[in-house]
This record gives structure tokens, C-alpha cells and sequence, in this order.
């Protein structure tokens, strides 16, 4: 551990990476975009924020990432909330955000979603570079910070997307957190959970923080846990402006099951751990023959199906 770390000190090596990705998917975008036919009802309008011209061209540099949930949170960014268009499931802090920066004329809805994602993922990047420097080394935090910025999904960093902002307030929630600065770790795990849904779950890894904190300082423990449980604050206040606008508390949640039903991912969970399962050597014989008298059944029914009625 290294407790003489800076957040500015690793500037070189976090722009380094992301103006090499940055740069890197901007290529990309303006050489593939349009180049692939889109599936039918792709990119889908029920966000109601406009679609951007598909066709190949320089324009893509900026257009080729605005697809998707993009479309929505540019939407809520422009327009706001609706109830009953399960926009609920979109948390406020991202939107919120571009908006503010939407405020600065000249600049539009598409402009202020892909400043504030770089500058996130930017902001991200520095941040793990000075946290992986703190826990671990400069070559682990060099490494880190090029990994991140280079695995195949990161291009969700630098799209108007939640990631990078996230991403960024996560960090910083761990930053202050092994700091102990429970004040400003309060206040990013709010923001991570307002980002996104799944931001609540870092009161735990904050607690199990607190608890060996004060195991070795001998400092109370009630104040650390009150602040890693202050993270609950992003999405109840989110709740509450439900409550107070349109009377649904649970509106959050339940447009949460409307994208994301219970039932598909049980299947997909229950397929997958059957697939996964071990078995034994006599089990895998009989999962082998069973499987072959399937297939062979399946044969002599094609067969009957394809013969030509009499």
C-alpha cells in the first residue's frame, strides 16, 4: 500500500489510454458505420429521440454510438420522464448530468451525452490508475488502466451511455472508502446508485470496508456504517420523485421487471446449470445414450413428416 498516491499523478498514463481508445473506436465508427445492413426494426423508435442518419459517412465519428439506450437517455435528457413508457428503468444521474451540460447553447442533446461519457471515462480511468497504485503498484496500475480502456466492450465507456459514469463513481466510492473519507464515499455510492440500479449493491463491500477499518484503528464503527448505507439515498430519492410526481413509488422497480423478466432469466439459469452440471462417467454414458435415441427419434420423425400423402 502506498499512502503517498495522487489522483493527478497517473494523467499521463490514463489520457495515453484513453485518447488510444478513444481514437481507436472513432476509426471504427467512421470506416464500418453503415457499412452493415441493420436487422428489421433496428434501431428501434420507442424511445422517441430521433434516429441519426445510418448511411456510411464522416458523421459517424460521433452518430455510430448513438443507438439504443442511448436513444432513451438523450430522450430524458431532452424531454424527461413519461408514466407507463417504462422509462422508470432508466436511473436520473446520466440524463441528469447531460442535461446540464445540454443547457450550454451550441452544444445538443448528442454533443452533451458524449461529453460527459468521456469525460467520465476519463475521470474513470485516473481514478484507477491512482486506486491500483494505492492498493498495489505502478506497473499493476498501468496495466489496469490500458486494460480497461481497451477491452472489447469499452466502447460503452465513451458512448452516451451509464457506464463511464458509473464506472467513475464506483472508483471514487472506493477511493474515499480506503482513504477514510466515508463523507465523499457516501456521496459517490449515492451517485453510482442513481446511475444505475445496481450502484446499491456497494454498501456491502463498504461495510465489510468499515468493519475491518475499525477492527484495526479501534475508531467507531457506527459512523463508517452509516455512511457506506447512506448509498441507499440515490435510488430512494429517485423513488421519492416517483411518489411525488406521478403517485408509484415502485415505478423504478417494476419498469426494471418490464425489460428484464423474471421468467427468461430463470430458464437461461436453469439451461445454463444443467449444461454446466458435473456428472459422473456413468451419468455422462446415459446423458449420451438418451441423447443419441433422441436424435434418433427425431430422425424417423422427419422421415414419416416428409414422405408424400397417399
Amino acid at each position: 500500500m502506498n499512502p503517498d498516491v495522487r489522483v493527478r499523478d497517473g494523467w499521463r498514463e490514463a489520457l495515453w489510454a484513453f485518447l488510444g481508445a478513444r481514437g481507436l473506436l472513432t476509426a471504427i465508427s467512421v470506416i464500418g458505420g453503415g457499412m452493415l445492413a441493420l436487422p428489421a426494426g433496428q434501431p428501434p423508435t420507442d424511445a422517441g429521440f430521433p434516429n441519426p442518419n445510418l448511411l456510411p459517412g464522416w458523421h459517424m465519428a460521433v452518430t455510430a454510438l448513438q443507438r439504443q439506450d442511448a436513444q432513451w437517455f438523450l430522450r430524458l435528457a431532452t424531454t424527461g420522464y413519461s408514466n407507463g413508457d417504462h422509462s422508470a428503468a432508466f436511473f436520473p444521474a446520466f440524463p441528469l448530468a447531460v442535461r446540464i451540460v445540454n443547457a450550454v447553447p451550441g452544444i445538443g442533446p448528442l454533443g452533451a451525452g458524449l461529453l460527459v461519457a468521456n469525460a467520465c471515462a476519463f475521470g474513470a480511468l485516473l481514478l484507477l490508475h491512482a486506486l491500483t497504485r494505492y492498493e498495489l503498484s505502478d506497473a499493476a496500475a498501468r496495466r489496469a488502466v490500458l486494460f480497461t480502456a481497451l477491452f472489447p466492450t469499452a466502447f460503452f465507456l465513451y458512448a452516451p451511455y451509464t457506464e463511464s459514469t458509473f464506472l467513475l463513481t464506483s472508483v471514487a466510492t472506493f477511493w474515499f472508502a480506503r482513504r477514510d473519507r466515508w463523507g465523499w464515499a457516501a456521496v459517490t455510492g449515492a451517485v453510482a446508485a442513481a446511475t444505475r440500479s445496481v450502484g446499491i449493491l456497494l454498501i456491502l463491500p463498504l461495510w465489510v470496508e468499515a468493519i475491518t477499518r475499525s477492527r484495526r484503528d479501534g475508531r467507531p464503527l457506527l459512523p463508517r456504517l452509516a455512511a457506506a448505507a447512506a448509498v441507499a439515498i440515490g435510488p430512494l430519492l429517485y423513488a421519492g420523485w416517483w411518489a411525488w410526481r406521478y403517485h408509484d413509488l415502485w415505478a423504478p422497480l417494476d419498469a426494471q421487471r418490464a425489460w428484464r423478466p423474471k421468467v427468461a432469466f430463470r430458464e437461461i439459469f436453469v439451461k445454463e446449470s444443467e449444461d454446466f452440471r458435473p456428472r459422473s462417467r456413468s451419468g455422462a454414458r446415459a446423458s449420451h445414450h438418451r441423447g443419441r435415441r433422441r436424435a434418433a427419434r427425431g430422425s424417423r420423425a422427419r422421415a414419416q413428416t416428409a414422405r408424400p400423402h397417399r
